[in-house]
């Protein structure tokens, strides 16, 4: 980002956005506070529950071959440095 706009936004937009969560992650940590510890458990394990069974889905209809270009790429990249430290 800092290519295309000057660093001083980029750095003052990246403050703003942690300010932001800062806030909204205090906010939602008072809340669990407020709300008895037996609904938290509850809520929190239906959320992980959710995200699991969202992972899990996406995992099973991902195609078996997506990454293998970056996996070519990231064995190339580990040939290079190999042969870097063979030559000296």
């Amino acid at each position: 980002m800092s290519m295309r706009y000057s660093k001083s936004e980029v750095f003052s937009g990246a403050m703003a956005a942690n300010i932001f969560m800062a806030i909204i992650s205090a906010l939602i940590g008072s809340f669990a506070q407020i709300i008895p510890r037996k609904i938290v458990a509850y809520i929190s394990t239906i959320i992980f529950g959710i995200f699991g069974l969202k992972m899990i889905l996406e995992a099973y209809k991902m195609k078996p071959n997506k990454f293998e270009h970056e996996y070519k790429e990231a064995e190339e990249e580990i040939r290079k440095d190999k042969n870097w430290f063979k030559e000296k």
